[in-house]
């Protein structure tokens, strides 16, 4: 038994220098490897910062032509030649009202206008003598 263990020993012994080499290699095969993919992931890193930069350029100078676009002084130019629109008047006046609003302000309008043509008719037949013609047809609503 001490005969089988003293040459297992031995056996052992021998390959200790095979297997030491073949761990050195493992670690330098693995370490190259290690090394190159460092690399190449370190060029890609480069490329994107640089792809990065263009980029950013390109939006800066994007930017500047959109802000020319949108300048205040290209709009009213352009809505001025293409639209015919211009800056209002002080008497220029724009009324926003409501529906129910409109309607009661549309009856009163109605009723004024009413009034006028009423007045005006009666003046006019006045004036040309043909009163009870005028105001009989007025009356009638066939004016």
């Amino acid at each position: 038994m001490i005969f089988l263990k003293n040459k297992l020993l031995r056996g052992f012994a021998s390959l200790k220098i095979p297997a030491l080499i073949l761990a050195i290699s493992i670690c330098a095969i693995l370490f190259v490897w290690q090394r190159a993919y460092t690399l190449s992931i370190s060029r890609q890193v480069v490329k994107l910062e640089y792809r990065m930069r263009e980029l950013r350029s390109q939006n800066s100078e994007k930017e500047i032509i959109l802000s020319e676009l949108y300048s205040s002084e290209r709009i009213e130019s352009l809505a001025g030649e293409i639209c015919g629109l211009h800056y209002s008047k002080s008497d220029d006046r724009i009324l926003v009202i409501d529906k129910q609003q409109y309607q009661k302000t549309n009856s009163h309008l109605k009723q004024s206008f009413f009034a006028i043509k009423k007045y005006f008719t009666q003046k006019w037949a006045s004036i040309t003598g043909s009163n009870k013609n005028l105001m009989s047809e007025y009356n009638s609503g066939t004016l």
